[in-house]
C-alpha cells in the first residue's frame, strides 16, 4: 500500500473503533459497566491502527532510500526471477525428476513433456525410450537425500547469509532534544535563576532599587559507556560474514538503547540525568474517583498547566500501552482527545500536539508517570563529546589467539530548563 492507502486505513478503523467506543459509553450510562465483547473490539481495532502508524512512519523512513537488487543492482532482480515463465517451470520440472524420478510426476503431461525434451532424441526409437525410462527411474531410487552418502551430500541446504534479530526498542529522545558538541569535559550554561518585579511610581516618587535578579552556573558533564568484544582469529578469518562490522552495529545499536533510557531514568551519577528522575520538574494530577487509570481529566490537566510558550511546539511521551489507552479517552463534550494524522504529513496528535512512542516510559499504575509533555527541546540538553571510538586490540590478547573489540562514547545529558516540560501522574484513587 502507498502512504495515502495507508492513511486511508487509519482513518477506516479510527472511524469503526470511535463508533464502538460510541458504544462502549452508551452502554456504560444504561447497565453502569462495559461491555466485555465491545471493549475487545475496541482493542483489537486500536492495536491495528498502531500498526498501521508503525508502516507509515517505516514508509516514511524509507520513501527516498532506493532499494537494492543483488550485485548492487538497484531495483534488480534475482537470475531465476529474470526467467521467463515457461523457462522456470523447464528448469523445476528437470531438477524433480532428477530428485525423485519421472514417475514421481502425478500429471501425465508432465511425464511426457521430461521423455519428449530430455529422453527420447528419435521418436521412432522405442527401445532407447524404454532403456532411458528404465535408468531414470532405478537412479531415483538409488539416490536419496536421507542418506547422505547416496546422494545427500550433493544436494546441501542453503545457507543465508542474513541473520535474523529481534527489534530492540529505543527511546527516541535524542531527535528532541537540543543536541551540543563539545571537545571539553562538560559544558556549562549561565542560567537566570531568579527575577525583580517591576514596581509602579508617582511623577516625583522616591525609586528604590528592585532586587532579585541573580544567575547560577549549570553543569552537563559527559558520561562514558563501552562495549567489549572478544572474537578469535580463525572465526575472524573463516566467518561467512563480516564479524568486525557485525560487531560495531550491535554497538551503535545498544549505545542508542543504553543512552535513551539514560535520557529517560538516568540517576546522573557516572550516566545522564533522566526527564523523569529531576526533581524540578513539576507534576500534574486530577483526583477522579476512579482508580489508578488513564483519565481525560487528568490528560487535559496536563495539557493546561504547561505554559502557552511553550505548548506551541510541545510532544507528548509515553510507551504504547498508554498510547492505546489514550485513544480511547473522550472530554466532557464526548470529543476524543486523539486524532488520526493526514496524508499530507501531519501526524496523529493528542490533544493538538504530536506523541512520540518512548517504550522506557512506565506502565500506567498508581502513583506512576507515564507521560511527559513539553517542549524537549527547551527542557533537555545533550552533550556530545566523543561519539564513537573503536579499538581493535590485537597485540594484547595474541597469545590466546583473540581479538578484542573496544567500542566507547561518550555523552551527557540533563534538564536544563524544568519549566518546558512537566510529568503527568496517575492518582491512586
Amino acid at each position: 500500500m502507498d502512504l495515502k492507502e495507508l492513511h486511508d486505513k487509519v482513518q477506516e478503523n479510527w472511524a469503526q473503533m470511535k463508533s464502538h467506543m460510541d458504544e462502549q459509553q452508551t452502554e456504560i450510562k444504561k447497565n453502569g459497566e462495559k461491555s466485555a465483547e465491545v471493549e475487545k473490539t475496541i482493542t483489537a481495532f486500536s492495536a491495528k491502527i498502531g500498526e498501521l502508524e508503525g508502516e507509515i512512519k517505516a514508509y516514511r523512513a524509507s520513501n527516498d532510500r532506493p532499494s537494492l537488487g543483488p550485485i548492487g543492482v538497484i531495483g534488480g532482480a534475482s537470475s531465476k526471477e529474470r526467467l521467463a515463465a515457461d523457462e522456470r517451470r523447464k528448469y523445476d520440472l528437470f531438477f524433480r525428476v532428477l530428485r525423485a524420478g519421472v514417475n514421481d510426476l502425478d500429471d501425465p503431461a508432465e511425464r511426457k513433456e521430461f521423455r519428449d525434451r530430455y529422453m527420447v532424441k528419435r521418436a521412432s526409437d522405442f527401445d532407447e525410450r524404454q532403456v532411458a525410462d528404465i535408468s531414470v527411474e532405478r537412479e531415483g531410487k538409488a539416490l536419496s537425500l536421507g542418506d547422505e552418502t547416496a546422494g545427500g551430500y550433493l544436494a546441501p541446504p542453503e545457507f543465508v547469509q542474513d541473520i535474523i534479530k529481534g527489534v530492540q526498542l529505543i527511546s527516541a529522545v535524542r531527535p528532541l532534544a537540543q543536541i551540543r558538541q563539545t571537545s571539553r569535559r562538560s559544558v556549562q550554561y549561565p542560567v537566570r535563576s531568579g527575577v525583580f518585579a517591576a514596581k509602579w511610581t508617582a511623577e516625583t516618587g522616591t525609586r528604590t532599587e528592585t532586587a532579585g535578579l541573580t544567575y547560577a552556573l549549570e553543569e552537563v558533564p559527559n558520561h562514558e559507556m563501552y562495549a567489549l568484544v572478544f572474537v578469535s582469529d580463525q572465526d575472524l578469518e573463516d566467518a561467512v560474514f563480516n564479524l568486525e562490522q557485525e560487531i560495531l552495529d550491535n554497538c551503535a545499536e545498544q549505545f542508542a538503547k543504553a543512552e535513551g533510557a539514560a535520557f529517560v531514568n538516568g540517576t546522573a551519577v557516572g550516566q545522564p540525568e533522566g526527564l523523569l528522575t529531576n526533581v524540578n520538574i513539576a507534576s500534574s494530577t486530577t483526583a477522579t474517583g476512579k482508580g489508578a487509570v488513564l483519565q481525560a481529566a487528568t490528560l487535559i490537566q496536563v495539557w493546561g498547566d504547561l505554559k502557552t510558550v511553550y505548548a506551541k511546539n510541545a510532544t507528548w511521551m509515553m510507551n504504547r500501552q498508554t498510547i492505546a489507552a489514550a485513544r480511547g479517552l473522550v472530554d466532557g463534550q464526548g470529543r476524543y482527545l486523539w486524532e488520526p494524522g493526514l496524508s499530507d504529513g501531519t501526524p496523529p496528535n493528542l490533544l493538538g500536539s504530536p506523541y512520540v512512542e518512548i517504550p522506557d516510559m512506565p506502565n500506567i499504575a498508581a502513583n506512576s508517570f507515564p507521560i511527559l509533555y513539553g517542549n524537549v527541546k527547551r527542557a533537555y540538553l545533550i552533550v556530545d563529546r566523543i561519539n564513537v571510538i573503536v579499538r581493535r586490540l590485537q597485540e594484547k590478547y595474541a597469545e590466546s589467539g583473540q581479538v578484542a573489540y573496544l567500542v566507547r562514547k561518550r555523552v551527557g545529558g540533563q534538564v536544563v530548563l524544568p519549566e518546558a516540560i512537566r510529568k503527568m501522574q496517575i492518582p491512586a484513587s
